[in-house]
């Protein structure tokens, strides 16, 4: 059984469809907490747990506070990722 604290995001799984997933086990990990610290840590766990890794780890500096922000930022960040794949050796 995956626990929220080590789902990571599936490889045939959309970034909607993994937002989703991760909502949901939030949802059930965090019950008797606020709404506001399960999103908080909702948001940390879907970009921890994105297939790009990369990405993800960029939105967290961001801070997004909303999930669709998140999702938005990490669909930028992937695709920046594919478009410029050797772009760390141009810095």
């Amino acid at each position: 059984m995956v626990t929220f604290s080590s789902a990571t995001q599936r490889e045939e799984e959309s970034l909607d469809e993994w937002a989703d997933r991760v909502l949901t086990l939030a949802g059930k990990a965090f019950r008797d907490l606020p709404d506001a610290f399960m999103t908080q840590q909702a948001i940390l766990r879907f970009c921890m747990g994105a297939r790009e890794k990369e990405a993800g780890e960029q939105v967290i500096y961001q801070r997004p506070q909303t999930r669709e922000q998140a999702i938005d930022k990490t669909r930028n960040g992937a695709a920046e990722a594919d478009a410029y794949p050797h772009a760390e050796c141009l810095t």
